[in-house]
């Protein structure tokens, strides 16, 4: 039985950059899809739909709204369509999964370059190989 799924779109701001689909998605970028979509980044503290923080993030990148891929235009069954959104959410969760790791590492290479004493510095450079290798597990 196949089902047309007729879904509202919503704009959100992304706040820290994200892959959907393999494709980087930058901080302040203004995304459209569905509410799943969205509220899916915004639990992940990717994405904020207030109404102020879209439209600051419209003002900054000249009014470019990207449009996310279709979770699930066409569902044969209620069960194969649970698993398709089962499948992007895992996706989502790893690609905001892997920005927090790229961030973590940037964290800690500048923690090193900061570091004042030997100490702090030795502990910075641990710090750093340990995000290091959480960013690679992800990868």
């Amino acid at each position: 039985m196949s089902a047309k799924k007729n879904a509202t779109k919503i704009k959100a701001r992304i706040l820290t950059q994200v892959y959907i689909e393999g494709q980087p998605i930058r901080a302040n970028a203004v995304v459209e899809g569905t509410k799943q979509q969205i509220a899916a980044l915004v639990d992940q503290g990717a994405a904020d739909t207030n109404g102020a923080a879209v439209a600051y993030a419209l003002n900054a990148n000249g009014n470019v709204v990207t449009q996310l891929p279709s979770v699930v235009e066409e569902a044969y069954d209620d069960n194969e369509a649970e698993k398709a959104e089962a499948a992007k959410q895992a996706a989502l969760e790893k690609s905001t999964a892997l920005a927090n790791a790229e961030a973590a590492v940037q964290a800690a290479e500048a923690q090193v370059l900061a570091a004042p004493t030997p100490e702090e510095k030795a502990a910075a450079e641990t710090a750093l190989e340990s995000a290091q290798a959480a960013l690679q597990a992800l990868k």
